[in-house]
């Protein structure tokens, strides 16, 4: 059946590019310097099916890689706030990398309070117009099962107005790798 206002995708190309393809991807887009956001993929894309790669620790030892890593994660930010996402994960527009982009205008939001840890000492920049990029970012404890809450979601790779009523953790505590080595 069709639904109105649904364009559903199936992103071109290899169903996830590199970080280096998506990089190169963005510089043949980009023809005024000023950045380009990405594609999204749509259900039933399959895409939004597979798991995504952890990124590489030589990405924060050469400023060349992390310059490419911060690229991708400038345009996940980009493409986030253009569809209104919340948060935006670099798989959903076809990257495989473990990256994800949350919004920190709306990430304190809401019923449960979320706890972000980082693995690694720099201290965390979040972004001047708020928001935080999470790099391989791993739950490491999680509320017991019974403070789970009940919670209302939508989703943009969903159709619209669609929602879901899912069992969702009260509390969690996530590690992860900043982006911040190289922003001083």
């Amino acid at each position: 059946p069709s639904l109105p206002d649904w364009n559903r995708t199936s992103l071109p190309g290899p169903l996830s590019l590199s970080l280096s393809q998506a990089h190169h991807l963005l510089l043949a887009r980009s023809d005024d310097g000023g950045g380009t956001a990405l594609p999204m993929a749509k259900y039933p894309d399959p895409i939004l099916r597979i798991p995504s790669s952890p990124v590489p620790l030589s990405a924060f030892r050469r400023r060349s890689h992390w310059r490419r890593l911060r690229s991708i994660a400038e345009a996940l930010k980009r493409t986030a706030r253009e569809e209104g996402a919340v948060g935006l994960a670099a798989q959903q527009c076809g990257i495989d990398a473990s990256l994800i982009f949350i919004d920190g205008a709306v990430s304190a939001a809401g019923t449960g309070k979320g706890v972000a840890k980082r693995s690694s000492r720099n201290d965390e920049r979040r972004d001047d117009e708020g928001g935080i990029f999470l790099v391989n970012p791993r739950i490491v404890r999680r509320s017991p099962e019974s403070k789970m809450k009940v919670w209302t979601e939508e989703c943009l790779v969903l159709p619209p107005g669609f929602r879901a009523a899912l069992l969702r953790d009260a509390e969690i505590v996530v590690e992860y790798e900043s982006l911040g080595r190289w922003d001083s």
